[in-house]
């Protein structure tokens, strides 16, 4: 929900180290797979044809005829061809009298070296040259081509790893946290509830649901829970967690939106046994799926009745989206049911044909679409008249002792919007309050010194709110202890602007 303080971001991006090993074993895979189509039967062939020319040069160097037993020959050639592997990557080869002392053989067994060989066996020499080249051409031309192909899909396995966690196709990683579930939360296009969540609880806690990876608020939150810390050779922070997953807007039914997205089974909240220490008919686990079917974002706290039209995330879709989800369970190991909850305006108008209208409360309930209904505009109402009740002084309680009729308590608010301002006065002249405009309240109250009514600042941008409050008090219209700053979403906006100013 919007917030109306800032509130210190949740520093929850550190990788455990379970979190890095499941993250690196995904682009190991990836790896893997690419290696399977052409470069890895590349480099065995490569390195069994280098092994195989070594064989034969290895003959090459046992004299004819030698005292070596047949047992001592065969390792002696075994060992020589694989030796020579990596060597003839550079075009360099390994001793062969530090192979023959390796596995006991002695300069009367073998030419200890290439000069010898040559002196005592030129036609051998020949061959061995010839040999020497044939596999320095093969690691070179073969071999070391795959070996640089290898790293080439090392990292482009990397980069698609790390643009699937960008782009919302990337499954959450399958690692246990034993202190609590994870909930799923769709979110439509923007979700300022979700922002705030995960600035609370951290990303361990929730898995949002978003309809566009391009969107700059997805982006951030990718860019604060996603990243390690590490640095990309551009100088980039890399993502490494997937933290969210992406499905299109209108695509919710469709399968191929959900294909690769799995739920792990540890998301799976536990549920308590009864009084007695028995299940009773309950399930072992519960999950917990959630959306925030709320509309707009600069102007979430105006109070104002929407209508589904207004939704970036319609009831259908959320219908859908819960049906879907509750399909991704990998594998539960026990029973589990499923809790459904929806933040949605109670009083919002379905529109319906024939012209008729329904709210969205008695509306999901009579269909079902989820199980637990959260008003949207109750907790803003909640927050708004708390903060007032703490800044009470009195007077209504004087003034109705002394009328008959109950007197309406005066508040200010300062806005440039004539819906907003209307929306919140009707809600709040209902619980008791008078909301009047801060020109009103300057003709009301005058201009000498700071008007001693609580006020709420709600400007069209966080910035434009922060800068209003420090221009009111500095120039003595309003106590700094009587304003309230009403910010419409939460992000790093939030808390570099707010921290500027104690007021906020």
């Amino acid at each position: 929900s919007p917030t109306m303080v800032s509130l210190p971001p949740n520093n929850d991006s550190r990788l455990t180290t379970a979190e890095y090993v499941a993250s690196l074993s995904r682009i190991c895979t990836s790896a893997v797979n690419g290696l399977t189509v052409t470069p890895l039967p590349a480099i065995v062939s490569g390195a069994f044809a280098v092994f195989c020319v070594s064989l034969y040069e290895s003959i090459l160097w046992i004299k004819n005829p030698s005292p070596a037993s047949a047992f001592n020959k065969y390792n002696f050639m075994l060992r020589y061809g694989a030796y020579q592997i990596l060597p003839s990557l550079v075009w360099e080869t390994q001793l062969a009298s530090i192979i023959a002392k390796r596995v006991g053989l002695s300069s009367e067994c073998i030419y200890t070296d290439a000069s010898t060989l040559q002196k005592q066996n030129p036609s051998n020499y020949l061959r061995y040259i010839r040999s020497v080249s044939i596999r320095g051409a093969i690691a070179g031309s073969l071999l070391l081509s795959q070996v640089f192909s290898l790293v080439h899909i090392a990292k482009d396995a990397r980069e698609g790893y790390v643009q699937r966690i960008c782009d919302g196709r990337e499954p959450p990683l399958d690692v246990a946290d034993a202190s609590h579930g994870v909930v799923v939360r769709l979110g439509g296009e923007v979700s300022d509830v979700t922002n705030l969540s995960m600035a609370r609880e951290g990303r361990r806690s929730i898995f949002p649901i978003f309809e566009r990876s391009d969107s700059p608020n997805v982006q951030a939150l990718v860019h604060n829970y996603a990243c390690d810390g590490s640095v990309s050779v551009t100088g980039v922070e890399e993502p490494i967690i997937p933290i969210y997953w992406n499905c299109r807007n209108g695509r919710y039914g469709r399968k191929d939106s959900w294909r690769g997205m799995r739920i792990p089974p540890h998301w799976l909240f536990d549920v308590a046994l009864t009084s007695r220490g028995v299940r009773d008919g309950r399930p072992d686990k519960l999950l917990i799926l959630e959306a925030d079917a709320t509309g707009g974002e600069s102007d979430s706290l105006s109070l104002r009745r929407t209508t589904s039209a207004e939704l970036d995330l319609d009831l259908y879709e959320v219908a859908q989206g819960f049906h879907n989800l509750e399909q991704c369970v990998d594998a539960p190991p026990c029973s589990f049911d499923t809790i459904r909850v929806l933040l949605v305006d109670a009083e919002m108008l379905v529109r319906k044909g024939g012209g008729y209208a329904v709210e969205a409360d008695g509306y999901v309930r009579a269909l079902a679409l989820a199980d637990v209904v959260v008003d949207a505009r109750a907790p803003l109402v909640f927050a708004m008249t708390k903060w007032l009740e703490s800044k009470s002084t009195g007077f209504d309680e004087t003034k109705s002792k002394l009328f008959s009729r109950k007197t309406l308590q005066p508040i200010i608010l300062e806005t440039p919007n004539e819906e907003w301002f209307e929306s919140i006065r009707a809600e709040l002249s209902a619980l008791g309050y008078e909301v009047i405009s801060f020109v009103e309240a300057l003709e009301r109250y005058g201009k000498d010194g700071a008007i001693e009514k609580p006020m709420f600042v709600y400007e069209n941008s966080i910035a434009d709110t922060v800068h209003t409050i420090k221009r009111l008090v500095d120039q003595n219209f309003a106590r700094d202890d009587m304003v309230c700053a009403l910010f419409p979403h939460h992000s790093d906006e939030t808390n570099d602007e707010a921290s500027e100013t104690k007021y906020a």
